[in-house]
């Protein structure tokens, strides 16, 4: 008696009995495929209008009015190279990449050799992967650090810049054979036999960088190369310049930002009122020797 009234109730509702009619179920299916095909169209017009945008900012960002803005003029595409010659690893300014060494969320290093025939590393960034104003200022900060590090024996040295219409790439020395992290792993007697001059080497580095108001931002063993004796601090990817106040000509406090590696980071770096650049250094090279067993002699 239940199951008739239930019937007898929905027999009235709009559709009923039509879910199991062929020619309803046929009408439905070309309804839902002649929406299905307007929406792809939809889509593919939007992915049009999407790539074309992207396409638009890329070279906004990259065009020659921003770049000088930032400090990257070098950032303009050279002298195009002869497709043989880029088949040979000639990337211009007379450097040619040989193997490819590692690389990044950004970038990709190679060994190569610069025009005068010696080793070098090439960092290479596609310009693609640069899509915001922010990104390339910290583009632009990391060449900046580079040509100031010149000088100092425990900064690596810097080659060349050269870009093309798709990649821009910095050239620095070939410096030593592994970074610090893989060489506590895989030398560890040589590591404690260096720990003096590494925290030394480390440290003259920084000064040298302070003197000029570079805040590194990522002091880490693995941004440490070591040669079984010297090192040298590489990677100013997130190096940042220190503002002074105009008037007093004081330092300012950067504002509060999570930048570097976990672990390695300042604490003072998540406070609302700002932070210390330098400072924020030196507490990150302090916790380079802690908790490595393997920086235990007593002149360190």
């Amino acid at each position: 008696m239940m199951g008739n009234s239930s019937e007898e109730e929905g027999a009235g509702l709009p559709g009923a009995g039509q879910g199991e009619d062929p020619v309803f179920l046929r009408t439905r299916l070309t309804e839902v495929e002649a929406l299905y095909a307007q929406v792809q169209v939809q889509f593919r017009e939007l992915r049009t209008w999407y790539d074309k945008l992207k396409r638009q900012h890329r070279e906004l960002l990259w065009s020659d009015v921003v770049l000088e803005r930032v400090g990257l003029s070098e950032a303009a595409p050279g002298p195009a190279i002869a497709d043989a010659d880029r088949a040979n690893g000639h990337i211009g300014g007379g450097f040619v990449l040989r193997y490819h060494v590692g690389g990044g969320a950004f970038a990709t290093v190679f060994s190569g050799t610069d025009a005068d025939g010696r080793p070098c590393a090439v960092k290479r960034i596609p310009k693609y992967k640069i899509r915001t104003l922010d990104s390339l200022k910290n583009v632009a900060g990391e060449l900046h650090a580079l040509r100031a590090a010149v000088g100092c024996p425990n900064l690596v040295g810097f080659r060349g810049v050269v870009a093309s219409e798709a990649t821009l790439s910095f050239a620095m020395e070939l410096f030593g054979n592994s970074n610090l992290q893989d060489a506590i792993a895989a030398r560890p007697n040589d590591v404690t036999r260096a720990a003096p001059g590494i925290i030394r080497g480390l440290a003259n580095g920084l000064a040298h960088m302070h003197a000029r108001d570079l805040h590194h931002r990522d002091i880490k063993p693995e941004n440490v190369l070591f040669d079984g004796s010297e090192v040298k601090l590489c990677d100013f990817g997130l190096t940042a310049t220190c503002q002074r106040d105009p008037v007093t000509n004081e330092r300012l406090r950067f504002p509060q930002c999570v930048s570097g590696t976990m672990g390695f980071f300042a604490p003072e770096m998540l406070a609302t009122t700002g932070y210390d650049g330098p400072s924020a250094d030196v507490w990150s090279l302090g916790v380079v020797p802690w908790g490595n067993q393997d920086f235990t002699a007593p002149s360190c």
